[in-house]
């Protein structure tokens, strides 16, 4: 019995985005309403406000990581090896993009 549309395996990528707080999700979801708010607008108030938010969040994305990759190190057995997978995982992201 033949299929127009064979069967395929899906493989399901698990990635460890472990440093997402609550706070980070609820101030994404805030700065698409920003986005989407300052995108209807012409007042420039709220684009700089926009623009101030986006800075603010991204530097606490980048300490939120900076955390936790500091704590996977500095839990771990082997320091060495764990720096090394986390520069290899950091790479790869990179080398995708």
């Amino acid at each position: 019995m033949g299929y127009s549309f064979p069967l395929q395996k899906i493989i399901e990528r698990h990635i460890n985005k472990y440093w997402i707080t609550a706070g980070i999700k609820i101030s994404c979801n805030h700065r698409r309403e920003f986005y989407l708010l300052s995108g209807d607008s012409n007042d420039t108030n709220l684009k700089n406000y926009y623009k101030q938010y986006c800075r603010i969040l991204t530097n606490v994305i980048r300490e939120a990581k900076k955390s936790m990759y500091q704590n996977q190190i500095i839990n771990s057995n082997s320091k060495i090896k764990t720096t090394w997978n986390i520069i290899k995982s950091v790479s790869d992201k990179m080398n995708i993009n």
